[in-house]
């Protein structure tokens, strides 16, 4: 018997609307989220989380103006706050 595998996209963009980005996700997999401590994403009550890169689709900008960081980069920024 084999399981059928469901995907689920979303329509994501940041909080000033200019990022727009499409991204999917197997549905019955637990989303893992943090919340950002900074004073926007607070104000906002941002949560953050990650997909793998082959899931994601940025729609605007089309290119430029985009920083995707790896997990050295992210461990290297949490420990410089």
């Amino acid at each position: 018997s084999s399981q059928t595998i469901i995907m689920d996209t979303y329509n994501v963009k940041c909080h000033c609307g200019n990022i727009r980005a499409k991204l999917t996700r197997q549905k019955d997999l637990p989303l893992v989220v943090w919340e950002c401590n900074c004073s926007d994403c607070n104000m906002r009550r941002n949560l953050h989380f990650m997909v793998p890169a082959r899931d994601f689709w940025l729609v605007e900008p089309a290119s430029g103006g985009i920083h995707a960081v790896n997990d050295d980069e992210m461990e290297e920024d949490t420990q410089h706050q």
